[in-house]
C-alpha cells in the first residue's frame, strides 16, 4: 500500500484497491483495515475516499525500501540477470504445474 502510494500519488480506495487485488489472499485483512491501521499510526491521511502518504509515511516508505534493495543485492550476488530469469521462469512454471486449471 505504501509503495503504491508512494509511486502514483494520493488515490481513491477503489483504485488502490484493484492495484493491490493481485496480492489478497482469501481471508486477509481488508484495505479498510490496513488503511485504517496505518492511518492511525501517522502513515496515511484519508481525505474522503482518497487516501495518501504522510510525510512520516514516505519515510517509512523510503526505509523500507532501502531494505528491500539491500536485500536483492544480498540475494542477487554472485548471479547473472540471466540466471535470475531462467530461475524465475521455472519457479513460474513449477506454479503453474500445481495450480489448478492451468
Amino acid at each position: 500500500m505504501l509503495h503504491s502510494l508512494a509511486l502514483q500519488g494520493p488515490l481513491a480506495r477503489p483504485v488502490l484497491s484493484g492495484l493491490l487485488e493481485p496480492f489478497w489472499e482469501p481471508g486477509a485483512r481488508t484495505l479498510d483495515e490496513v488503511a485504517g491501521a496505518l492511518i492511525a499510526r501517522g502513515r496515511l491521511t484519508a481525505d474522503g475516499d482518497t487516501l495518501a502518504l504522510t510525510e512520516a509515511g514516505r519515510r517509512t516508505h523510503a526505509e523500507v525500501a532501502t531494505l528491500v534493495d539491500a536485500g536483492r543485492a544480498r540475494l542477487m550476488r554472485g548471479l547473472t540477470d540471466d540466471d535470475y530469469l531462467r530461475t524465475v521462469t521455472v519457479l513460474d512454471r513449477m506454479t503453474a504445474n500445481l495450480t489448478p486449471g492451468r
